[in-house]
């Protein structure tokens, strides 16, 4: 069963996103919503199983598509990039079901309906889409530094391709929000999470901080860039214990 915690703030804030995505579509009359969901869309951990609602694979499918009901309702098209093997199964194997039950757009060239990295244009704006960094930063004095260094990186790659450098790059898996800046492409950015603090975050000493889940917006037009949003809801930090 869900925790207290993850139906009151992970879940209500799920949904307060997609209405606030909601009115900012109705707000700007954009045309068309594409809905990206970068990675980790379920877990069903192989190091441990412990904080886990459940065990039942199908189950976690069918609560995954359930969860997702608001994102599909108000997007014209789904995309699903895979996460960490350890979490999502051999190829992202959950995330595809997940992908397949929801009716995600298939990629042309593998007709799957997830993928590991996704190359999107969207109304003349190009995406460069995956879950795992080129590098990160966990420190805080580090973490515009290391954003910074991953649009660098992917720019560099697509340079030496003789390629069309992306307009935007997100990736996730790190768990903290943090754009990089905006000149020269990519604009890149590590997105917010949607996950509280595991066993393992507070082994490697994350657990005094809760980072504000949250997700992007992106409004194009005509291979422009018009409006970048992020959305975050920081959590209420916990009263001390008087003795």
């Amino acid at each position: 069963m869900a925790s207290r915690a993850q139906r009151g703030y992970l879940l209500y804030n799920w949904r307060r996103f997609w209405r606030e995505a909601a009115g900012w579509k109705a707000r700007w009359g954009a045309g068309r919503v594409v809905a990206i969901v970068d990675g980790d869309l379920v877990d069903d951990n192989s190091h441990s199983k412990v904080q886990l609602i459940t065990l039942n694979r199908s189950i976690i499918v069918g609560e995954a598509a359930r969860v997702l009901r608001p994102l599909a309702e108000l997007a014209d098209q789904v995309l699903i990039v895979r996460g960490t093997e350890a979490h999502t199964g051999g190829s992202g194997e959950l995330e595809e079901l997940v992908a397949v039950r929801i009716g995600a757009t298939p990629d042309p060239l593998t007709e799957l309906c997830s993928s590991w990295y996704l190359l999107v244009e969207i109304d003349g704006v190009l995406f460069d889409i995956a879950h795992h960094p080129p590098t990160s930063g966990y420190r805080p004095w580090t973490r515009a530094a290391a954003s910074a260094r991953a649009g660098a990186i992917l720019r560099a790659q697509y340079l030496e391709e003789g390629a069309r450098v992306p307009d935007v790059a997100i990736r996730a898996h790190v768990h903290y929000y943090q754009p990089g800046p905006p000149d020269p492409k990519p604009q890149y950015v590590s997105c917010p999470p949607w996950q509280l603090c595991t066993a393992f975050g507070h082994r490697i000493g994350a657990g005094g901080r809760i980072e504000p889940v949250g997700g992007l917006l992106f409004l194009c037009k005509g291979g422009e860039l018009l409006q970048y949003k992020a959305l975050r809801y920081p959590a209420k930090k916990a009263r001390p214990w008087r003795m």
